[in-house]
Parts: structure tokens; sequence; C-alpha cells
């Protein structure tokens, strides 16, 4: 269901160059700064479902643009998101536990440094363009 979400381009896949592509299809080459958009953004952004909302409550057709995850590109953000998922995960383990206060600070701190680490970096990629 998920794979429904995104339309099969492989024809279009990384063909912004202004030349024609394998489905006859081409890019005016005065797009250049298309071009450059594309691959300074290429494998830092991907799209996820957004979560239910009032006006998409079965979350069919709500999406939203995250830095991507586990690409390598930006090790800090890695860091801080496998730091959070630990943190999730230690508070489910200890629902009922005076513990899970200190955790959830932690998790609240951690989540905090992830915003500014996005925020950070979505103004560096937007100066680039």
């Amino acid at each position: 269901e998920d794979d429904a979400a995104a339309p099969d381009n492989e024809d279009d896949d990384d063909d912004v160059s202004g030349k024609e592509n394998s489905s006859g299809r081409g890019v005016s080459s005065g797009n250049k700064p298309l071009s450059d958009l594309y691959q300074t953004i290429k494998g830092s952004v991907e799209i996820v479902r957004a979560g239910p909302s009032l006006s998409d409550p079965n979350n069919q057709y709500s999406y939203q643009f995250q830095l991507a995850s586990s690409s390598a590109k930006f090790p800090e953000l890695d860091q801080l998101r496998t730091k959070e998922e630990r943190f999730l995960s230690q508070q489910q383990q200890t629902k009922n536990n005076n513990n899970n206060d200190t955790i959830g600070r932690n998790l609240a701190i951690v989540r905090n440094e992830i915003s500014i680490v996005e925020s950070q970096i979505t103004r560096t990629l937007i100066a680039s363009m």
C-alpha cells in the first residue's frame, strides 16, 4: 500500500541534466538551476507519511519532507536519532518506574538537539541553492 504513494518513474531517475531520457522526454537545458538543486538535495531528503490529521484521518494522502536518515550524509543527525531510539526503548521498558522521568527529560533534550541540527542542515541546504 505504501508503494502506491510514489509513482514509478524509473526511466526518469537522476535525469534533470537537460538530456533526453529513455522515455523520449527531454528536460530543457535551461533548467540548470533545477539540476543544481537536484544535485544539492539528492540523497539528503526523503518523503514520509505525515501521520493522521483532521484533514486526512486515515493517513492516506499526507506526506512531509524530512532529512534522510541513515544516509551517512548527516552523521551527527544519525547519532542523535540513534540516541532518541535508545531512550524510547528504555522508556518502554521502564514504564512505571522512577527512572522514566529521567529518561523522559533526556528524550526531550535529544529531540530538541535533533530539531536544532535539522534546522542547521536545512539552512545550509537552502543557502547552497
